[in-house]
């Protein structure tokens, strides 16, 4: 089944990128379901801060499969960095 399906297929082909924040993550690690993302857009960042939170209880489940999901598809971004350097 295509999780997209409702959406009209996968949204990668519109190119959207997301930023996640800690919420739909842990949800979905919950579930198992994080690679699902990878399939739906284009791109889905997830900013180092977000990151930092979860994994700051690392015998937690959904801290390991966030881990794991970041180490292999999802990108991590230094977003507060990113705005920095935009404002000079």
């Amino acid at each position: 089944m295509n999780p997209a399906a409702g959406l009209g297929g996968s949204l990668e082909a519109v190119g959207i990128i997301v930023v996640s924040d800690a919420g739909p993550l842990i949800s979905l690690a919950r579930l198992d379901l994080l690679a699902v993302l990878p399939q739906l857009f284009a791109q889905v960042q997830v900013p180092t801060e977000v990151l930092a939170e979860r994994l700051a209880r690392p015998g937690n489940l959904d801290a390991g499969r966030i881990r794991d999901a970041c180490a292999r598809c999802l990108p991590r971004r230094d977003l507060a960095k990113q705005i920095a350097l935009r404002r000079r």
